[in-house]
This record gives structure tokens, sequence and C-alpha cells, in this order.
């Protein structure tokens, strides 16, 4: 049942036809009033209740625009979700750098942060809902970072160019084997893979707390 101000719109009628009533009654009652002045009296609640109903309705068209308005922004945080899952998926796989470098696009991630950039999301209930809102826009953004990291694989990372560069001189002298060379990329790739996937995670909680905090 749709409600005004967090009480069901039937029992505000209810209430209201109620107390029309009795006032009524209690008018007629106590004032001995000719035709004239009753049908006077009765233009005059007419009247009133005409600004009340009025009143009523602009606030109701607002609180409906507004749940409208906050139904969307869930909505986006949700498409945003299904795409983030889609990458989680893809982090966990056995290959991760082809099962990425399969799906990802840079198109992806700039339709869902320019979403959430132009989302009113003042128009959130609570400021747990907001703060959850604009933390997940912001960790789009790593998500993405860490899976063209993960794309590009761990010798272009910055942090490991210095350990590949002296592994390939090694390997060059002989002094690594191509398989001890295969075991460092994919330790360094695990590493690139977890950073990704603990963004999903936080995704996830940001999430959360968006659809409980609305």
């Amino acid at each position: 049942m749709k409600s005004w101000c967090g009480v069901p719109v039937g029992l505000w009628a209810y209430v209201a036809g109620t107390l029309v009533i009795c006032g009524v009654i209690a008018t007629r009652s106590t004032f001995c009033l000719t035709a004239s002045d009753w049908a006077s009296w009765v233009q005059a609640v007419g009247s009133i209740l005409a600004i009340i109903a009025a009143g009523w309705g602009i606030r109701y068209q607002l609180d409906q625009a507004n749940e409208g308005r906050r139904r969307a922004i869930i909505a986006i945080a949700a498409a945003a979700m299904a795409r983030v899952e889609e990458a989680g998926e893809r982090v966990q796989s056995s290959d991760p750098e082809i099962e990425l470098a399969s799906w990802y696009h840079c198109s992806i991630f700039d339709r869902l942060i320019g979403a959430f950039d132009s989302a009113p999301v003042h128009e959130l209930r609570s400021g747990e809902g907001i703060t959850a809102f604009l933390s997940m826009r912001d960790k789009l953004h790593f998500l993405r970072v860490a899976v063209e990291r993960c794309i590009a694989g761990p010798e272009t990372f910055p942090p490991f160019e210095e350990e590949f560069r002296r592994a390939r001189e090694f390997c060059a002298r002989g002094d690594m084997t191509p398989l001890e060379y295969e075991l460092l990329y994919r330790s360094k790739l695990q590493y690139l893979v977890s950073n990704a996937f603990s963004h999903v995670s936080d995704l996830r909680a940001s999430f959360s707390m968006i659809t409980t905090a609305t």
C-alpha cells in the first residue's frame, strides 16, 4: 500500500473523513444555522479540504519522484556490480591474462564511472549510502587499473621491472632455466590477480552497504 510520511494513504483518508464527519455533527448539534449559513460553512470546509488535498498531492508526487531517482541510483550500482562480477570470474580463472584480455575494454569502465559521476547521489536516504556510492565509484577506477595490470603482465609492473630484467639476464647466461623464469612470472602474476580480486571484494561490500542503507 502507498504511504505518505510513513503512514498508509488509506489511514490518512480514514482519519480525515472521520474528522470531517465529527465536525459536521458537532456543528449541527451546537449551532442553529440557516440554510445560507450552512451552505457557507460547507463551502469553507470544502475549500480547506481542497487545499489539504492539493498539498498532499504535491508532497506525494515529490516523494514518488525522489523514490524513482533513488531506484535509478541503485540500478546504476547494480549494473556496475554485474560487470564487477564478470571481472571477478575472469580474475579467478586458470588463465586470467587471456580471460581478462578477451573481455576487457576501456569503454566498459568509462561508461560505468560516467554514470556514477552523473547520478544524483544526494537523493540517497542516508550518509552511509552516499559514502558507499562514492566509494564504489573510486573502487571501480582501482579495479580498472588492476585489470589493466593483469592484462599487461607482471613484467611491465614498475615494482617488478628490475627483478624481471635481472631474471632475463640470468636466463641469457644460463643461470636461470625457462621453468624457473616461468615460476617467477606466475608468482608475480598471482600478486596482481590477488590485488584485482581484493577490489572486487571491496566493491561487493560497498554495494551491500548501498542496498541496505537506502
